[in-house]
């Protein structure tokens, strides 16, 4: 069961690196913006090689690392993980940094056409529903739960295990309260109103400052959207479920024996199902580029005109991120990866940002202390 969990968390720490492979290249490669005629230049496709070869790199010492920290301290994965994570974005800036470098010191966009196209007000979009029956089913899964356990409230020990070394033998005990017999709960609970929160504000924030115009690339902007909000209610629901059956199994003394399985299932469904919602936003976003939507404007018709989108790099951070507080879009196609992520120089997306720090700094203070 060890080389098992070793194995499952080895591959999850993998997952990350590994599906960003296939987007290094492309209209921005490594997140730079290049004049179509400069796509082949020997610094981009040095730079695109180097960060393919880093982000390779990057997945195998995060397994390496992930498997040997199963086995001797389970406590510092999250830290691994966390590790990666910066890693990978001191790679991606490293790499990116050369064509930067070349691209001012030769001015590529000194002769090249350039034009921003897209609404500067909000806009209709075409109206695409919205599955919420995964946020329903979480919610109903959290009070199932809560429910049972209430009703065998007599049977949690008055002190049981909450923590479990990497042989899962207990290493951490709590009393029996209110607050740690449901904390599973009160997590889950937590958890499903910032996933319910984030596919709101995916669903109804304006996205207008360079989102195409065009009819049929408004349609598959308003079907990622759509999609992105259905995905986030679906994977609410399976963590909650996820985190119920954990915290059951921690307070029923029957359900101990399912504790190994449970925990293993969890990881291999959170892997696949991240794996899953990346996959089927690849596809609607690779349609969506062919279609003529890009994260700067209708790129085909752009080209049609004999231009090209202007050089944004200015509002980019380390070629990931995108700042800029005169945008009125809150959301905006991203450069790395699928699907959209937020304009950080407004304020929802400065108070996601918050949120994902304090999230990092509280899991690296439960794993180091």
């Amino acid at each position: 069961m060890v080389v098992a969990m070793a194995f499952v968390l080895a591959l999850a720490q993998a997952v990350l690196p590994l599906s960003l492979l296939w987007v290094v290249d492309g209209p921005a490669p490594i997140g730079v913006s290049v004049p179509r005629a400069r796509l082949e230049h020997p610094v981009v496709r040095y730079a695109v090689a180097k960060a393919r070869a880093w982000l390779m790199w990057c997945a195998l010492a995060s397994a390496v690392a992930t498997a040997v920290l199963v086995l001797v301290s389970p406590q510092l994965i999250p830290v691994a993980t966390i590790a990666t994570m910066v890693l990978i974005i001191m790679g991606w800036n490293r790499c990116g940094q050369r064509i930067r470098a070349v691209k001012r010191a030769e001015d590529w966009y000194a002769d090249v056409p350039v034009v921003l196209r897209g609404d500067v007000v909000d806009s209709e979009e075409e109206e695409l529903p919205v599955n919420w029956w995964g946020f329903w089913c979480a919610g109903a899964i959290v009070m199932a739960g809560a429910s049972y356990l209430g009703a065998r409230w007599d049977e949690v020990p008055g002190e049981f295990a909450t923590h479990f070394d990497a042989h899962f033998q207990p290493d951490a005990w709590s009393t029996k309260s209110v607050g740690s017999v449901f904390f599973g709960m009160f997590f889950a609970v937590g958890l499903l109103l910032f996933l319910g929160a984030l596919a709101w504000i995916v669903r109804v924030a304006p996205s207008s400052s360079r989102t195409a115009h065009q009819p049929e690339s408004r349609k598959q902007a308003a079907k990622i959207r759509a999609s992105t909000a259905s995905a986030l209610g679906w994977m609410s629901a399976y963590l909650c479920a996820g985190l119920v059956c954990m915290q059951l199994s921690m307070c029923l003394p029957d359900w101990h024996e399912y504790q190994k399985l449970i925990s293993v299932l969890f990881l291999i469904g959170t892997v696949a199902g991240a794996v899953a919602m990346t996959v089927s936003l690849a596809r609607i976003s690779g349609g969506a580029k062919r279609g003529g939507v890009g994260a700067y404007g209708d790129r085909r018709q752009i080209q049609d005109m004999g231009t090209e989108p202007p050089d944004m790099d200015s509002h980019v951070v380390w070629g990931m991120f995108y700042y800029n507080p005169d945008d009125p879009a809150i959301f905006v196609e991203k450069r790395l990866g699928v699907g959209w992520d937020f304009n950080y120089g407004r304020w929802p997306g400065k108070i996601f940002a918050l949120f994902t720090v304090l999230i990092l700094i509280a899991t690296l203070a439960v794993a180091l202390f």
